[in-house]
């Protein structure tokens, strides 16, 4: 009775609902308790529950259908929950996947929602006779058919109960027929590129996001020191998804500008999906059209013949000529003469050794490029140009300045506690927003030894009995 095949590409709601019309649509009280689900069990279109219930009913593997039927694979690498999210699907479904999902904020719609393409659908009823809800229109903010390029018919599935009624695809003259525009094709597109390859290379985030920097470093967006070219790549998203440079990107700002920060390494936050879609549609299809620094026949960092180099300035080559020569910048030609201390001659009026002592002695000491500027009469550029170039002195600055940051809030949040003995935690925290945040995010024992003692809650509501 319960023996039905799937077709690739469905999701469970739409296997789920073919078997309940085979019986014949008995009442979804009596078919919920065939399957072993509760009377009131609302089953979700794309994280479905009760995998293991449903699965032994039907004689399949719960992991397959975790896996190929729902778009787990999608949400176990945009939320930092994927094993809860898997152990909810496959139990009873508490906590709501719903919820674990973070279908409420990511979401452009109500997450009980389900999609059909009118193409699709009578396609498959001239092929085979019926039509199946396809997984890949389900993924939240997908409004196109990547196929046929068209909008696709969307239905709420109700509240109040109703949505616990199995909903079969409408006939296909209750469909409605609109071109969908051309971005919205091409997220369409990225979406279903990344289902497939969730389903075949990504077991988790992790796994996703080494394959993201791997192909941001591949295609030049990657700094040496392992930052990514924000505006490089918002300019690569703005040409994949609109015919004219930027237009549509500011038009759809949030969604893009989001594709470009999750793309930052060791980012563990909930995103939209169509944010991850974006990114990786878009890093894959760089090579193809050719947008990328290593198709521009220059050098990469790995590659880069830097002993080569440094033996020519030892022999005597110029700066311009080392320029010429490895295609590099001045600057980085400069920078690395500075930093191996070969001596060169690229300004005649060449600053003297007790003046660049002076400088860097200050800037261990943490003082501004500013007041050295201002004291030793220099420019500023030198004083930046000797920082950046003396190896180690930037990382002693910020461990400095992070210091003297520790050090101020610790004495604001002294002084506030000592001028005003009888305030109580929170009103020395309001007092002190940006210190006391400073000292609880770096140094919290720190910060308790100075608040005072923590008070009891008084309770509210009723009076005290004498």
């Amino acid at each position: 009775m319960f023996s039905l095949q799937l077709k690739q590409g469905e999701c469970l709601y739409s296997v789920i609902t073919r078997h309940w019309q085979r019986l014949g649509a008995p009442s979804s009280y009596r078919y919920r308790r065939l399957l072993g689900l509760p009377s009131r069990h609302r089953v979700h279109p794309f994280l479905t529950t009760h995998l293991s219930v449903i699965g032994q009913k039907f004689g399949i593997d719960a992991e397959l259908l975790l896996n190929a039927h729902t778009l787990y694979p999608i949400f176990r690498l945009v939320i930092p929950d994927s094993r809860k999210l898997a152990h909810s699907m496959l139990g009873s479904g508490k906590p709501s996947p719903v919820l674990i999902a973070r279908l409420p904020q990511v979401a452009c719609d109500s997450p009980f929602t389900i999609r059909c393409c009118p193409v699709c659908v009578e396609i498959e009823r001239n092929q085979k006779g019926f039509a199946v809800w396809q997984l890949k229109h389900q993924i939240p903010g997908v409004v196109a058919c990547d196929v046929h390029g068209v909008i696709l018919n969307e239905y709420i599935m109700g509240d109040g109960g109703a949505d616990r009624n199995f909903l079969p695809i409408p006939l296909s003259k209750h469909l409605r027929h609109k071109d969908a525009s051309q971005q919205d094709i091409l997220l369409a597109k990225s979406s279903t590129f990344l289902l497939h390859e969730c389903c075949c290379k990504f077991s988790n985030h992790i796994e996703f996001m080494d394959w993201l920097q791997h192909k941001l470093n591949y295609t030049g967006l990657l700094t040496e020191g392992g930052y990514i070219r924000q505006k490089e790549l918002e300019q690569v998203i703005s040409s994949t998804f609109s015919d004219h440079v930027g237009i549509e990107f500011r038009q759809s700002n949030s969604l893009f500008s989001k594709a470009c920060i999750v793309s930052r390494k060791g980012h563990q936050n909930c995103a939209h999906p169509l944010a991850y879609a974006i990114l990786a549609y878009t890093l894959s299809s760089i090579k193809a059209s050719g947008n990328t620094r290593a198709d521009k026949n220059q050098v990469t960092a790995e590659e880069f013949p830097l002993p080569e180099m440094l033996e020519d300035a030892r022999n005597g080559l110029s700066i311009n000529q080392l320029c010429h020569k490895y295609s590099r910048s001045k600057c980085f030609v400069t920078r690395q003469l500075e930093i191996n201390e070969i001596p060169h001659a690229s300004n005649s009026m060449a600053t003297d050794i007790a003046i660049k002592e002076k400088i860097l002695s200050l800037a261990k000491m943490g003082k501004s490029r500013e007041s050295i500027v201002e004291e030793l009469n220099v420019g500023i550029g030198l004083v930046d140009k000797l920082i950046c170039n003396t190896p180690g002195i930037t990382d002693l600055r910020k461990s400095l300045r992070h210091q003297q940051k520790i050090k101020h809030s610790t004495e604001k949040i002294k002084q506030v506690c000592r001028e005003n003995p009888e305030l109580s935690r929170t009103q020395v925290r309001n007092l002190a927003e940006t210190e006391y945040a400073t000292l609880y995010k770096n140094n919290k024992p720190l910060l308790f030894s100075l608040l005072p003692e923590p008070q009891q809650p008084k309770p509210t509501g009723r009076k005290r009995k004498k």
